[in-house]
């Protein structure tokens, strides 16, 4: 049965958006004779269906219209995971997003794309598509690149108006793994004198200054 309904949704949106945009139906007429299992029709206020071998018409335009806006998504609410900062290289927490519909019922099987910044700091790389649950709920696991800083990321859905949300992460030092020689090194002094001070730095394995 939900397959069923998934399958008429989906011909039901396809119909809708072929027909506003005056595309892909052909101008039939309420009553007259065609041949079933023919493409639905259109006349200039209805959408036509081939019902007994007959043309009949099954809802306005508007209502189309009203259907494509009732049943694509049309919101996306962060619900958990905003706001976090991880070492450069690393998995953050899971981040946790919502997509409802127009009168607030939760979206399942909506594709959603978790994307940072091309440059500089962000994530190691997008998501990919991730589907909804029954619930609505889409999660992800974001891995820091690595490049120092804070930024913005996008969990934007696919189809429909492609509703978005943006969030903030920050990619901080990893854990220092080397000492680097900064200035000092090769010195030559008379014995019982001192050397110049010598400099190093703390790096992560990106080569990150670890304060």
């Amino acid at each position: 049965m939900a397959k069923t309904h998934v399958r008429r949704s989906v011909a039901l949106l396809v119909l809708a958006a072929s027909l506003l945009t005056v595309a892909g139906c052909d101008m039939v007429k309420q009553g007259a004779k065609c041949r079933n299992g023919a493409a639905p029709g259109r006349d200039a206020t209805h959408v036509l269906f081939c019902q007994g071998g007959k043309w009949k018409r099954v809802m306005t335009i508007g209502q189309a219209a009203d259907f494509i806006m009732s049943t694509w998504p049309s919101k996306v609410e962060l619900l958990e995971g905003g706001g976090q900062t991880t070492g450069v290289g690393e998995a953050f927490g899971q981040v946790v997003v919502r997509v409802t519909r127009k009168d607030g019922q939760p979206v399942k099987g909506a594709d959603v794309v978790f994307k940072g910044p091309d440059s500089g700091a962000g994530l190691a790389a997008p998501s990919g598509l991730i589907a909804t649950d029954a619930n609505g709920v889409a999660r992800f696991t974001p891995v820091a690149n690595s490049q120092l800083g804070g930024y913005g990321v996008s969990a934007t859905v696919n189809g429909g108006t492609s509703p978005h949300v943006v969030f903030g992460l920050n990619n901080g030092a990893a854990p220092a793994s080397s000492i680097v020689v900064v200035s000092g090194a090769g010195q030559s002094a008379t014995a019982g004198t001192q050397f110049a001070p010598v400099g190093v730095k703390a790096v992560d394995r990106f080569g990150n200054v670890v304060q």
